[in-house]
């Protein structure tokens, strides 16, 4: 994501740059001119200058300005995770709700950090360890991140092709084949933004967690006291 980022970016200082030095180039031929033809040339030139920034801002409204932010957020919350979540709640039930109570602050630290890094340095994490640690430090660490990633996106692929088994039935190791597939054709032959549009789209998803939770008969009494260390069944810390 971090390149995807790096890509949108450069591509919208390019354009900023070709619009500037666009219109330096037509306000300066306007203002070579002689006359009053020339000169309500400049001004006109001028005024418009003033409302492209204005105009551009009016257009890109919220939605537009979501991008690779919105989309690694939602990826977080992946099909690996998803069953881990699912099947730690039907073993364990509300028993272990207590450790949101710890984890949700801990969560919220290493995100407010990370932001404030990137804001202040203008670097990613990468970009970061690059600068600040050896060769063979960040080796190590880019190897290590392979490793993790490939295991990750082995259990993602897997836990996609067991659901959809689970909803038409048919052969998982298919299933996980075709999903493989198509995200590598994906990310290599579409177009960036394009693709983009269609991951922002697919964040929608996410509300299935709140159709669910509407839904579902959820026993309130028993979550909270699965959340106030006073679990039931003894998993609350001593």
């Amino acid at each position: 994501m971090q390149v995807c980022s790096f890509v949108v970016h450069a591509n919208l200082a390019l354009c900023s740059k070709l619009r500037t030095s666009n219109q330096y180039a037509c306000t300066g031929v306007m203002s070579s001119g002689i006359g009053p033809t020339a000169a309500r040339s400049d001004e006109v030139a001028r005024r418009n200058s003033r409302k492209k920034p204005v105009e551009n801002q009016d257009q890109d409204s919220f939605l537009q300005r979501l991008g690779p932010g919105l989309i690694t957020g939602a990826s977080d919350d992946d099909p690996s995770g998803i069953g881990t979540y699912s099947q730690a709640g039907a073993q364990l039930g509300f028993g272990i709700g207590w450790t949101m109570l710890i984890t949700y602050p801990l969560m919220a630290a290493i995100q407010e950090i990370s932001g404030r890094i990137g804001r202040v340095t203008g670097h990613g994490i990468a970009g970061n360890v690059c600068r600040n640690f050896p060769a063979p430090v960040i080796w190590s660490m880019t190897v290590l991140l392979f490793i993790a990633n490939t295991i990750n996106v082995a259990a993602d692929l897997g836990a996609m092709g067991d659901a959809l088994k689970l909803l038409i039935g048919g052969p998982g190791t298919l299933y996980v084949v075709v999903f493989g597939a198509v995200s590598v054709i994906a990310q290599i032959f579409f177009n960036y933004e394009r693709y983009v549009s269609i991951l922002k789209w697919l964040t929608l998803v996410l509300f299935a967690y709140v159709i669910a939770l509407f839904l579902a008969k959820v026993p309130w009494g028993e979550a909270l006291k699965g959340c106030s260390f006073l679990s039931s069944n003894g998993m609350g810390p001593s």
